[in-house]
């Protein structure tokens, strides 16, 4: 290592090192600003580092990460987040190569994403701005998987603050029974049956609005072991890009993905809910008796009618049913105007916990790929009882006060 000068006099570090490829000697050297980044990059230094590889390009290195996702069978819908997220890194470290992304320049990116740039202009939230920053983290530590690099810089940068356990709360509602019932009336009295069951059946199962909309008639079953009614959710569905096919093959135009955990579940039904909805199978539901129909149906315009009619070919398309029912519905029963048809899972979970469910239950009724999500998201609902959790721990020494039909086992002393 030496301390050296700029053209303008200020004190630079350069690191000087050589590498052997196919018998032929090669010389490296990099400078630092910074004494502290130039003795961890040397103590980094590692034998069997790929040099090539520590030259590619930061935009060569994104896209071989983006494959690697591919490769990892992410949902294209996933990749396509990625994408998105990573056109500020990419815009910014044009150019660069992934060797030369120091830790002052990952805070420099940092700084830029929080700056009032034209480019950065949508990023108004520490949330927005953690989401384009991870995917770049992300790529260094392929990078740093890859031999490229020694260690991931974007490791030694303070991101801020995400919001707060109890501010990301206020967002949550968890609407109580009767809340629940006077979405249901107000659906029912706009004459928007059955939206108005699908309401309920969502409130009480806790599916996502993609999963929603992914039931076929088919995924409505009755336990052969209880008779109880439950509901397989094995899929998720949305409505294909324009001008895209899908590979729905029952419902042009719309796309068939895996659930978010890539996992299916079963979710009971409540025996009230599973005997209104063997009635809507039965009585309410036109194509109740075909297999691969749609569950719920979509809606659509019709002469004569602006609020459009029951489309019984076509799934239920969320956004369209948030937009035009689920938001009307929320204001006529009086509820506050950010609820959102995500909060009919809180609703769920918030149901689940009292009625005393374990956190790992719950999190396989909501299809949470890992049990901490559950943890992470609704612990508070768990009531905690501090004192009754330690009153009865014993004490090294303590007499034993277990019954006396206790059998002491020979030879304990």
């Amino acid at each position: 290592m030496q301390k050296l000068a700029d053209s303008k006099g200020k004190p630079i570090y350069k690191v000087r090192w050589r590498s052997r490829h196919a018998g032929v000697a090669n010389f490296h050297s990099r400078s630092f600003r910074r004494l502290k980044d130039a003795e961890e990059f040397a103590r980094d230094l590692r034998p069997g580092q790929d040099w090539t590889a520590a030259r590619a390009l930061f935009s060569a290195k994104a896209d071989a990460w983006l494959q690697s996702r591919i490769n990892a069978d992410r949902r294209p819908r996933t990749i396509e987040h990625y994408r998105g997220s990573l056109r500020f890194a990419l815009h910014y470290f044009d150019g660069v190569r992934v060797n030369e992304i120091t830790p002052d320049a990952a805070e420099a990116f940092l700084g830029w994403l929080k700056s009032d740039d034209e480019f950065t202009r949508g990023l108004k939230t520490p949330r927005s701005i953690r989401g384009a920053w991870m995917p770049f983290r992300a790529v260094l530590a392929y990078a740093v998987r890859q031999g490229a690099i020694p260690s991931n810089p974007a490791d030694r940068v303070e991101l801020p603050n995400m919001v707060s356990d109890d501010a990301r709360q206020d967002r949550y509602h968890y609407l109580t029974t009767a809340e629940v019932g006077a979405l249901v009336e107000a659906l029912a009295a706009m004459g928007r049956e059955p939206y108005d069951l699908l309401v309920l059946f969502t409130a009480y199962t806790g599916l996502r609005r993609g999963e929603v909309a992914g039931l076929d008639v088919r995924h409505l079953r009755r336990n052969p072991r209880t008779g109880g009614w439950e509901v397989r959710v094995q899929q998720q569905r949305r409505r294909a890009p324009k001008g895209d096919t899908g590979n729905d093959p029952h419902n042009h135009g719309w796309l068939i993905e895996t659930t978010k955990s890539g996992r299916s579940r079963t979710v009971p039904l409540p025996r009230e809910l599973g005997e209104r909805m063997s009635d809507y199978l039965r009585s309410g539901h036109p194509r109740g008796a075909e297999a691969d129909a749609p569950l719920w149906p979509g809606r659509t315009h019709a002469p004569g009618s602006p609020n459009g009619v029951m489309d019984w070919s076509s799934p239920l398309d969320p956004q369209a049913f948030y937009r035009y029912h689920f938001k009307r519905a929320v204001a006529d029963a009086g509820l506050p105007s950010t609820v959102r048809f995500h909060d009919l899972r809180h609703t769920y979970a918030s149901h689940l916990a009292q009625q005393g469910l374990r956190p790992g239950v719950v999190a396989r009724l909501m299809g949470h790929a890992d049990p901490t999500i559950t943890l992470k998201v609704y612990t508070h609902l768990w009531p905690e009882d501090l004192e009754a959790a330690v009153v009865d721990l014993r004490l090294p020494g303590a007499e034993d006060a277990s019954p006396g039909n206790v059998v002491r086992l020979r030879g304990a002393r």
